[in-house]
């Protein structure tokens, strides 16, 4: 479809320039999309850790409640202590990558309404050769 309107001399060197153009989108897309992961996991995890500080009651109430249980299950305390800050840990990590992949979907789709919009206003090329006559 992309390449109808070119005449078959043109075709072949046409059809590669076609395929370098979409493997370097693909591989660009992918760098922009890898790059934004990890930017924004950083980002929403130093902000959501901001918020997780002793003191905070939810958060301490919490660490008491994994304590507790992994007191239960291993009988140290320090271990016990040490396994409730991991699991806070994680619970954060967990949220932050959440945010992040919400975040990099969203530009994601606004990436694709401006491609629709594009094809939605653009209008093919009719320089090609005409169609012989029949006659």
């Amino acid at each position: 479809m992309s390449l109808g309107s070119l005449p078959p001399s043109r075709l072949k060197s046409a059809s590669g320039l076609f395929n370098l153009m979409r493997n370097l989108g693909g591989a660009i897309g992918i760098a922009v999309s890898a790059t934004m992961l990890n930017d924004r996991l950083n980002f929403h995890y130093l902000r959501l850790n901001e918020s997780v500080t002793h003191g905070v009651p939810q958060v301490e109430g919490l660490l008491a409640g994994r304590t507790a249980y992994w007191q239960s299950m291993a009988g140290n305390t320090l271990d016990a202590a040490q396994s409730g800050i991991a699991q806070l840990h994680a619970l954060v990590l967990r949220e932050a990558l959440v945010m992040t992949f919400s975040d990099t979907f969203f530009v994601l789709s606004l990436c694709f309404v401006v491609a629709i919009v594009c094809v939605l206003f653009s209008r093919p090329i009719t320089n090609a050769a005409p169609p012989p006559d029949a006659h």
